[in-house]
């Protein structure tokens, strides 16, 4: 009898089972960097499956996305096209009117634009569209490409060796500025940092999927360790589009994400504009949703 109870004591749900081993560990305390946590992911193929959707990788091109920004930029800043020009094939172009809004940071007004190149055989490179340079937008560079850097690590659980060099370009002339001299913020890194195969590089790039698209589960709350959802490629794709849009109607059936839309849309406003959570108002139709909005709000 003892040994009937004590099976039963043992006994395993097999969902559960399922569920353990459908999760892959990606990066452990042993093998990370400092100030890093485990990651893990559960292993399906639609993190695969959103990096060649969002940011594909082809043989004999660069690839820019998304092309309404590029299209925008190199309308009224022709000479930036030299982003796209010279590059070496297979690589991604990734343009944003913030890389620094898009990783949770406050956007700097003197940017016009940014963009990621993420390209074979050479260092990912972080470029800061500018009218002018000055220390102050180096250093705003810097730091962006630093916390990106580590977002990858410890955010998507990027197990390559990684950089993210900064770079400032005269939107005018599409020419690089150059760094002050004799300033000890330019790092150099080994050509082992390069990425220098497709895998490489789409190991990078699914880790920045996870950079991009993740918000934070209501369970982090509930169960006291942190969760991670993901974006879908639409509402992705909707802010990215329709940053600078005033006035926008967005229909949806309850729980199709239209609260998570405006859960983001606050948090980029806040850093695109440096204001506070009293100076954004949103209205909604019950009370509950209400309290969720603004405890959001507070964590931002």
């Amino acid at each position: 009898m003892a040994g009937v109870w004590l099976g039963m004591m043992e006994r395993t749900d097999p969902v559960d089972i399922e569920m353990r081993e459908g999760f892959n560990r990606i990066l452990s305390l042993t093998d990370a960097p400092p100030q890093s946590k485990p990651v893990y992911v559960f292993q399906d193929v639609h993190l695969e499956h959103l990096q060649k959707r969002l940011f594909p990788v082809e043989q004999e091109k660069i690839v820019c996305r998304p092309e309404i920004i590029k299209e925008r930029l190199f309308g009224k800043y022709p000479n930036l096209q030299s982003l796209e020009r010279g590059r070496e094939a297979p690589g991604v172009l990734i343009f944003s009117s913030s890389w620094a809004v898009d990783i949770g940071t406050v956007r700097n007004s003197h940017v016009v634009c940014e963009a990621l190149l993420i390209s074979q055989n050479s260092l990912p490179s972080l470029f800061f569209a500018v009218t002018e340079g000055s220390q102050q937008l180096w250093q705003h560079a810097t730091s962006t490409a630093f916390q990106l850097k580590q977002k990858l690590v410890n955010l998507g659980g990027c197990s390559e060796r990684v950089c993210i060099i900064p770079q400032l370009v005269d939107c005018q002339t599409g020419a690089l500025i150059p760094r002050e001299l004799n300033t000890s913020e330019e790092i150099s890194y080994p050509d082992c940092y390069s990425l220098h195969s497709m895998d490489e590089m789409e190991s990078v790039l699914r880790a920045l999927v996870i950079v991009l698209l993740n918000f934070s589960s209501v369970l982090s709350d509930e169960l006291g360790c942190e969760f991670l959802n993901l974006l879908t490629e639409e509402q992705f794709d909707f802010l990215q589009k329709y940053k600078d849009i005033k006035e926008l109607f967005i229909h949806g059936l309850p729980g199709s994400g239209k609260t998570v839309l405006a859960t983001e849309q606050v948090k980029r406003i806040r850093n695109t504009y440096g204001c506070s959570k009293e100076n954004i108002l949103y209205i909604c139709e019950n009370q509950p949703l209400r309290n969720f909005m603004w405890r959001s709000a507070v964590q931002f």
